[in-house]
């Protein structure tokens, strides 16, 4: 590897473990960081993480292989985020009817 490319892929890990350090520290000390992770939003906060990487990716990779990557991650996550977006419109209903039933 030349020097460039060392330096390169050493700012990529850097940015990388900052960016995982930042988000998880979000997650857990402000208030809404504790919502996303604690609730039916827990996969928001994974599209948040995976949006940072992939941006951060842009810094060693092509952009043609980055959107490759975004691609299938957001291919993959359809399924998850549509059982979540329907397991919270159910709890919801849940809740609406109950409250209007007392």
């Amino acid at each position: 590897m030349d020097q460039k490319r060392t330096q390169r892929f050493a700012l990529f890990v850097l940015a990388e473990l900052a960016w995982g350090t930042l988000l998880a520290l979000f997650l857990q000390h402000t208030r809404p960081g504790r919502y996303l992770a604690r609730n039916n939003q827990s996969w928001l906060a994974v599209v948040i993480g995976v949006a940072g990487t992939l941006i951060i990716e842009l810094i060693v990779s092509p952009l043609r292989a980055v959107c490759h990557s975004a691609l299938a991650f957001a291919l993959s996550a359809v399924g998850i985020v549509a059982r979540s977006l329907i397991n919270e419109h159910k709890l919801e209903r849940t809740l609406h009817d109950a409250a209007h039933r007392s």
